[in-house]
């Protein structure tokens, strides 16, 4: 069963995953995120430090992302933009983080 939470690495790019109970499709999502989370941490991956926020869109306060995503579960945004619908592709997360974090820290 997947509950809203944060994961916090200290770091200015926040994942966030909108997802529901009884979602396969969320949960393996959600192991891919925390996956990478610990091979970043452990220094195994060249990635930038990153957050894990996960929305359950059917909560009462979460009514607004219900409407949104229902269909497209689990959803990705990366900060506040979406990324990826329907499943996460690990290389290409790991692309957009480094692509973000290269980004941002020119500004």
């Amino acid at each position: 069963m997947i509950k809203s939470f944060v994961l916090l690495n200290e770091s200015k790019i926040m994942l966030t995953l909108f997802s529901k109970n009884y979602c396969g499709l969320c949960e393996e999502a959600l192991y891919e995120l925390q996956s990478l989370q610990s091979k970043q941490k452990l220094n195994s991956v060249n990635l930038p430090k990153f957050d894990i926020e996960v929305i359950d869109i059917e909560q009462k306060e979460n009514k607004v992302w219900k409407e949104k995503y229902y269909l497209d579960i689990p959803v990705l945004h990366l900060n506040e933009f979406p990324i990826m619908k329907h499943a996460i592709d690990p290389t290409r997360l790991s692309e957009l983080l480094v692509e973000f974090d290269g980004i941002s820290q020119n500004k």
